[in-house]
């Protein structure tokens, strides 16, 4: 797994949940109904601002070294709520969206987290608190947690980017480059 650099200031992440499961609609008049399925997985619009060479450079290398080597590649998710203090493991069942936790604090509505199975890491946004020590999370998880750690101060989403690299260096000093990386597992 290649990782990128920490974002810089001003860059635009937009997160989208990718659904696998789809909507049911009655063709005549009926309620519609949601099919969940394990394996929705995140994907992330990224949009740096106007980089220096050197910033540049960095945010180039990665995405040609993990295509020459055939490797995935790390985004850190912002967080939107300051994660210090908490350091927490969590056990819950595939397909479930409950995550039981011990440790040190407690991630809160909103805080981005992820967990490493298998050498792949899942990304997953804690959505409430549904009890002592228990939260809710999205999307449903795809791997069973026995104690893994839940990342909740680096939380990355591993994946592939979906756009081809092209840059010029007058394109990175003065548009900034964007690209949308998403989850492969």
């Amino acid at each position: 797994m290649i990782t990128f650099p920490i974002a810089p200031r001003g860059t635009k992440v937009t997160p989208r949940l990718v659904r696998t499961g789809g909507d049911l609609v009655s063709a005549l008049g009926g309620p519609t109904q949601r099919i969940t399925r394990i394996g929705s997985r995140y994907a992330a619009q990224v949009e740096l601002p106007t980089l220096d060479a050197d910033c540049a450079a960095k945010w180039l290398a990665c995405p040609l070294l993990a295509e020459a080597a055939g490797d995935t590649l790390a985004f850190i998710m912002p967080q939107m709520l300051d994660p210090s203090g908490i350091n927490i493991a969590g056990t819950g069942s595939a397909g479930s969206n409950q995550v039981t936790y011990a440790g040190g604090g407690h991630p809160a509505p909103g805080m981005w987290f992820s967990v490493q199975v298998g050498g792949r890491h899942y990304l997953h946004l804690v959505t409430a608190q549904t009890g002592a020590n228990k939260v809710s999370v999205s999307p449903l998880l795809r791997v069973d947690l026995t104690g893994q750690a839940m990342d909740l101060n680096a939380p990355k989403l591993e994946g592939f980017c979906d756009t081809d690299t092209s840059w010029s260096v007058e394109f990175f000093r003065f548009v900034g480059h964007s690209f949308t990386i998403t989850e492969n597992a």
